[in-house]
């Protein structure tokens, strides 16, 4: 059974991938980029989980590897904070902050998923989150 060879196979930095693009969008709205501040620190936090799971994935060992799943899963959930605050900016309608942070959620659930398989010593490093989680990936895709 092939293995991921490279991060972007790994459905969880696909989705937080996925997020960081629509953080983006949010971000550029002339409303947002006025507060230097805040679109700095959406764009940091955005970019910061799909970051963190390239760089996971090119270590050497599982437990290197769920590090930096941690820190993806952190930022994941930074990013919902920065969702939430641009509702309460009125940035971002209800409609709008539901379909984001569904997309933070699978991403966030991804990077769990991913970190559960790397607890297994018996799996090889490749084929983290690629086949061994394909059963609850469907889940996380839709």
């Amino acid at each position: 059974m092939a293995g991921a060879r490279h991060f972007r196979e790994l459905t969880c930095w696909q989705l937080a991938y996925e997020l960081k693009l629509e953080m983006y969008r949010l971000a550029d709205q002339p409303h947002v980029k006025r507060d230097v501040r805040f679109y700095d620190q959406i764009r940091d936090a955005a970019a910061s989980a799909p970051r963190n799971i390239a760089e996971g994935f090119g270590r050497r060992t599982h437990v290197e590897f769920a590090r930096f799943l941690d820190i993806a899963r952190g930022s994941l959930n930074e990013s919902q904070n920065h969702l939430q605050d641009a509702v309460d900016r009125h940035d971002l309608d209800a409609a709008e902050f539901k379909r984001l942070n569904s997309l933070s959620e699978r991403a966030s659930a991804a990077v769990a998923v991913c970190s559960a398989i790397c607890a297994d010593r018996n799996v090889k490093l490749g084929t983290i989150c690629v086949h061994g989680a394909r059963r609850w990936m469907h889940k996380l895709r839709d």
